[in-house]
């Protein structure tokens, strides 16, 4: 993750372990047959960011 200090082009990347975790399946509308993850989630397992939750969750396609 890029720090921006002072400013993103001029900031350095810091490397973060994580679990990713891939839930919440649905069928997809033209093929019901198939199915796809609507949520991911990114869970840190040591420090975090700055500014950053532990749990971090994205909605993936609606």
């Amino acid at each position: 993750m890029n720090d921006c200090q002072p400013y993103c082009a001029a900031g350095k990347f810091h490397t973060y372990p994580v679990e990713v975790r891939l839930d919440r399946p649905q069928s997809w509308k033209k093929h019901p047959d198939l199915q796809h993850f609507t949520r991911l989630q990114l869970v840190y397992t040591d420090s975090t960011p700055a500014q950053t939750h532990r749990v971090v969750t994205y909605k993936l396609w609606d």
